[in-house]
């Protein structure tokens, strides 16, 4: 059994299904916060200005 669970965490076309999986996530939540008009930067920085070193 932990032979097989190897060989599928290894298979270099499973790899590419995660990576693939990610990309379309990522993707999702960038089109989420462009449809809310609101930037990822803008979102995360909240009411900090630029001269905020957090921002």
């Amino acid at each position: 059994m932990s032979e097989t669970i190897g060989i599928l965490v290894d298979d270099p076309d499973m790899v590419a299904v995660r990576i693939e999986s990610q990309r379309r996530l990522i993707a999702r939540g960038m089109w989420f916060f462009l449809a809310l008009g609101r930037g990822v930067q803008d979102f995360l920085a909240g009411h900090r200005t630029m001269n905020d070193p957090l921002w």
